[in-house]
């Protein structure tokens, strides 16, 4: 995926965000997978619910043994998703409509230097 879609995908998130505000709670997030980069909206307690699964999961793999066990551990750490609160990737205008906060996202995206490297043909 190289940077320019990166952004359009998170910039799609937060577009949806806007639309649909209200059937989020009140501290959605964008979900970054970086391992693929599948960028999704998910609530507060959705967010807190998926660390606390990704803190076990690494958990269990260290307490496996030998080389299956780094092996496991890396990969897990590869499929942390990232968390990017939706609120600060907007901008609230002086009529009270929201939208994307551009650099916000550009922001966000550099923060994948697989990604960046990709755009620029590194």
């Amino acid at each position: 995926m190289t940077n320019t879609k990166l952004v359009s995908a998170i910039g799609n998130a937060v577009e949806r965000y806007i639309e649909d505000y209200d059937i989020y709670d009140q501290d959605p997030h964008i979900r970054i997978n970086p391992a693929n980069l599948n960028v999704a909206i998910v609530n507060g307690r959705d967010m807190l619910d998926e660390i606390e699964d990704s803190n076990e999961a690494v958990e269990d793999a260290a307490g496996a043994q030998g080389a299956a066990s780094e092996q496991s551990t890396d990969f897990q750490v590869t499929q942390n998703p990232d968390f990017y609160a939706l609120n600060r990737l907007v901008i609230v205008m002086d009529d009270g409509h929201m939208v994307p906060n551009d650099d916000a996202i550009k922001n966000i995206a550099a923060n994948y230097p697989e990604v960046s490297d990709l755009s620029t043909g590194l």
